[in-house]
């Protein structure tokens, strides 16, 4: 009896210290949770997403891994009524990182600092670019990076984040041995990748590397680094979109005929003028200053936010074409729907009663429509064409998120109770292709 006593408090304080172990792991990881409590800013920076994002769903799975405590999880997840996200939506926020580079060119090594710094120069993969600003992503963060990147045939941007883990400067806590073993593994997956998109390059490299390195780890990754450069510079860009979403208005359009005025539409606005800003001639393209109130605007996100779903296209279906969550708001729903829907008529002339409910989008991370028609390039040879578009703006974003005519070289960024206004049909019912338009991804904001 006294043995089973003494048996029994030594398996106790093991418990217990297996138990404290437990907890104190538990307590780290809500302490870097809380760590950016009270930065609002936090959930509009991309990068601060994603990390927040992988902190929910990677590392409490490996926390998780530790200890038998699948039950708890739950129950605390219940208790604080949340959902954590899954594994699609940490690739999802990845590809959105992917995404801002892509039409940004922002660098691996900008991104990784949480920089986001617009480049007007062509290529992504510049070593000058790396400087001693702390990481904000780890070398895990960049071998998912790199990996989605050429899972979704982005060469140029996995190659960077490639080269980024090899550079001396960064993830200082991985050896050389470590990080050149995941960069070939990287660029094995490259290799996959079909000749047109630089596929064969790499393979052809890989083939000869250890014989021009004679197995010299550091030489190398200098050699892989470099080549990487190479490559990555050969990349051609060109989507005629992205380059107006980074370098702003191409257009030489600046005749006496685009100006301001105090525009009365209708006796609605005979005390209040409409300020309307003529941005394109033919087609035009007009911009309307406070054409709501910020009450309105808060007013109508407030009643969309519980309602935003992933956008869909013609068709009903999901695509990479268009990335955002949106709602649809019918006059009865709301005071503000009304109201918004009745200026809008008055102030194009139009009648309203038969157009598409009041569509309300939010473009979140990394979020983007690309080149589009609203009249669906078929006239009203077929019906449903929209004859024009009112597109409002109910928040401003910090970065990105303009909307591009791409065949008028204009770009046009949100402000907020703003509304962007075209014809995308003619008199005589024919589409007007130069309204060709797309939504430029958000670089911080939402």
């Amino acid at each position: 009896l006294c043995s089973s006593r003494a048996r029994l408090a030594d398996a106790l304080l093991n418990y217990a210290e297996t138990e404290s172990s437990r907890l104190e792991r538990l307590r780290q990881f809500a302490d870097t949770l809380r760590s950016n409590d009270g930065n609002v800013s936090g959930i509009e920076h991309p990068v601060e997403a994603y990390v927040t994002i992988r902190q929910m769903s990677r590392e409490w799975k490996a926390l998780l891994g530790q200890c038998d405590c699948a039950e708890t999880y739950q129950l605390v997840a219940k208790s604080a009524g949340i959902r954590p996200p899954a594994e699609d939506d940490y690739n999802g926020a990845a590809d959105a990182l992917l995404r801002l580079q892509d039409v940004y060119r922002i660098s691996a090594a900008a991104m990784a600092r949480g920089r986001l710094e617009v480049n007007s120069k062509k290529g992504t993969g510049d070593g000058e670019q790396t400087d001693s600003g702390p990481l904000m992503l780890t070398a895990e963060d960049a071998i998912h990076l790199a990996t989605r990147a050429f899972n979704t045939s982005l060469l140029s941007i996995g190659m960077d984040w490639a080269r980024l883990l090899l550079m001396s400067d960064a993830f200082p806590d991985w050896t050389i041995e470590r990080k050149l073993s995941r960069a070939l593994d990287l660029l094995q997956l490259a290799a996959q990748l079909p000749s047109s998109q630089g596929g064969s390059q790499i393979g052809a490299f890989l083939e000869n590397m250890w014989n021009k390195t004679s197995g010299n780890l550091t030489g190398a990754a200098a050699k892989i680094s470099s080549q990487i450069k190479v490559i990555s510079d050969g990349e051609k860009e060109t989507e005629n979109y992205k380059e107006i979403c980074r370098e702003g208005s191409r257009t030489n359009n600046h005749s006496s005929s685009l100006t301001c005025r105090l525009a009365v539409p209708h006796p609605f606005f005979t005390l209040a003028p409409v300020k309307e800003e003529l941005l394109n001639s033919d087609p035009r393209v007009t911009f309307l200053y406070d054409i709501l109130t910020d009450r309105e605007s808060d007013r109508l996100t407030e009643v969309a936010d519980p309602r935003l779903q992933r956008a869909r296209v013609s068709g009903g279906v999901f695509t990479k074409i268009r990335v955002s969550k949106s709602a649809f708001l019918d006059d009865e729903e709301d005071w503000s729907v009304e109201r918004v829907n009745r200026r809008l008529g008055l102030v194009t002339g139009l009648n309203v009663s038969d157009s598409d409910p009041l569509q309300l989008g939010n473009y979140g991370i990394g979020g983007q429509y690309e080149p589009h028609l609203d009249s669906k390039g078929v006239g009203l040879a077929k019906g449903n064409s929209r004859l024009a578009t009112a597109l409002l703006y109910i928040n401003n974003v910090k970065q990105g998120g303009g909307t591009v005519f791409t065949r008028l070289g204009l770009r046009v960024q949100p402000v907020k109770n703003g509304a962007l206004y075209w014809h995308n049909l003619r008199r005589n019912s024919s589409d007007i292709f130069d309204t060709l338009h797309a939504a430029c991804p958000v670089l911080e904001g939402s």
